[in-house]
């Protein structure tokens, strides 16, 4: 229950849809044209996690492009 309101405030400044369960942090978005709205929740994602000192492990972060037309855009977290 502890962690729960931990991190209760993860998603304050996204714009983004968040799923949240455990240990697991998911970031849905629909990207249309630019990959500006993802690039920002991510940015605040780094940012909410330096702050709580709950890091993100990168190393087992995935994207999951979908669509015919889509642009396949790169996206960074912590560098990576």
């Amino acid at each position: 229950m502890l962690f729960l309101i931990y991190i209760n405030d993860i998603d304050d400044n996204i714009l983004s849809k968040v799923l949240k369960f455990a240990d697991d942090t998911k970031l849905i978005s629909a990207v249309a044209t630019a990959q500006d709205i993802v690039t920002n929740d991510l940015h605040n994602l780094a940012s909410w996690s330096e702050d709580w000192m709950m890091l993100f492990n990168t190393d087992k972060c995935h994207v999951l492009h979908l669509g015919r037309d889509n642009s396949r855009a790169k996206y960074c977290l912590f560098g990576k």
